[in-house]
């Protein structure tokens, strides 16, 4: 369980950055142009934090319950979006003077 903390941080920064700064703005102008649904995913924090909380939760494997492991998996998922959702609001509301 300790570790899905740091990891959700990791998860909640990775969407932040990824859907919000000036450094990734090329990359999801590209995306958009290409794939609407794919721009608008990379433009969501929200919507890209599940996808990358669904990585990193199949590569470290956080446990939260004692469930068998598909459900535990699934709970580890979920408690990691939820996580890294609060960790990208608070970057967000840290980050507003600093955005365009």
């Amino acid at each position: 369980m300790h570790e899905i903390l740091p990891l959700s941080a990791a998860v909640g920064s990775a969407a932040f950055t990824i859907s919000r700064t000036k450094v990734f703005e090329p990359i999801r102008s590209r995306v958009m142009r290409k794939s609407k649904w794919f721009g608008t995913l990379l433009s969501c924090p929200y919507c890209i934090g599940h996808w990358l909380a669904l990585v990193a939760t199949g590569l470290y494997r956080p446990y939260v319950t004692d469930l068998n492991p598909v459900l535990d998996f699934g709970v580890a998922w979920l408690t990691m979006v939820m996580l890294s959702s609060i960790a990208f609001g608070i970057i967000g509301r840290g980050m507003k003077e600093s955005l365009p």
